[in-house]
């Protein structure tokens, strides 16, 4: 069977006859205008729908993104146990049960931003007496210093360390009681010159026993003064309170009479110990020319004004403090002082084997201490 397909002039005659006799019905424009507005907007219903998801899905991951980005991760919680806090007093008991022979310690105490302590320690087979500053670090006590005790190195006392600042630098110092049968000096342990030492109570740096019974009064050192008059057995005993010379960098007596006595007798005993250092006393040289060490411990001393240490520069064929062509072991000592206003006189003796040598010192006050200013060899 032969099939043909007819033209497209052909088809559109066909269907214009099909639809030429055709009648719309009654209100059938209108339900096909209402067809089309509710399929139009159920289409943009889908649209929004769809976008609304997009929309979301796109905030998610751009917010997800972010706190990826900017939130740091969460800590683990772990549990942290504070290091239990160590007693600075049970650990310098600890400390103190492993040095040996240690006869009494201080209460720890702060001196500055320090915690310290002192312990009188020996003697043992290693050393003589001493006294060891220790200072509290990280949970333990170091020490900071061993502090020899200088002759004649007196047995420490079990009598209670005091403490108190008698230096007025608002800081705390140490007096530590050592043994000499009635006297019971004492000595002071201070950081008042920037380096923890033993405090001198004269020129002296050997000087440092505080005779008769020391007490920390205050901000003040006090102990016992005997004039030993008629002798010391039967002398007259009074309270001698002392000051620090910042200055001079030892104590002296608030008192004229015994401030002159002490600064003449230490200086010339601390200048006499550097000759007996320098030159052999069992074997002098013949007319000795004043020490260079000796000379220059006295040029650099806050003890001696200027003008005393000019006159010290010169020339001499013996030595001009204590008026001697030679050595002599024995201390020198103070005779006589006279005070007038702020100057003052002292005689002082020195023994060399059969004979004397006679020095008068002229002194001057100059803000509460007591200097040496001139020296007459008599």
């Amino acid at each position: 069977m032969n099939i043909t397909t007819p033209s497209e002039d052909e088809v559109r005659r066909l269907l214009a006859e099909a639809v030429g006799g055709l009648e719309a019905s009654d209100g059938a424009l209108e339900a096909i205008r209402a067809g089309s507005a509710a399929r139009r907007r159920a289409t943009r219903r889908r649209r929004w729908a769809t976008g609304g998801v997009i929309s979301l899905a796109a905030a998610a991951a751009i917010a997800l993104g972010l706190g990826m980005a900017t939130t740091k991760p969460p800590k683990r919680q772990t549990l942290r146990v504070a290091a239990p806090a160590v007693d600075p007093a049970r650990a310098l008991d600890s400390y103190a049960a492993g040095v040996p022979n240690v006869v009494v310690k201080s209460a720890p105490v702060a001196v500055g931003r320090d915690e310290i302590a002192v312990l009188a320690v020996g003697p043992s087979e290693s050393h003589d007496h001493l006294i060891r500053v220790v200072t509290f670090v990280s949970g333990e006590w170091q020490k900071v210093v061993d502090l020899q005790l200088p002759e004649p190195s007196f047995d420490f006392l079990t009598d209670a360390v005091d403490i108190g600042d008698v230096t007025a630098d608002g800081r705390a110092d140490f007096l530590i009681h050592v043994m000499a049968a009635d006297n019971a000096p004492g000595l002071v342990v201070s950081d008042s010159s920037g380096t923890w030492r033993l405090v001198p109570l004269s020129p002296d740096p050997t000087d440092v026993y505080a005779e008769r019974s020391p007490q920390l009064r205050g901000a003040q050192l006090v102990n016992q003064y005997n004039d030993c008059v008629p002798d010391c057995a039967d002398g007259h005993t009074s309270d001698v309170a002392w000051r620090y010379s910042a200055a001079a960098r030892h104590f002296t007596p608030i008192d004229d009479r015994l401030a002159i006595q002490r600064q003449t007798q230490g200086f010339f005993n601390a200048y006499n110990n550097i000759l007996v250092t320098s030159f052999a006393a069992s074997n002098p040289p013949p007319h000795m020319d004043a020490s260079a060490q000796a000379l220059g411990y006295a040029k650099a001393s806050p003890d001696l004004t200027d003008r005393l240490k000019a006159f010290l520069s010169g020339q001499f064929d013996h030595d001009p403090v204590i008026c001697a062509q030679n050595v002599s072991r024995d201390p020198v000592l103070v005779d006589t002082v006279a005070v007038h206003g702020d100057s003052a006189t002292a005689v002082l003796h020195q023994g060399f084997g059969s004979g004397t040598s006679n020095v008068r010192v002229t002194l001057t006050k100059r803000l509460d201490l007591w200097q040496l200013d001139a020296v007459e060899c008599l």
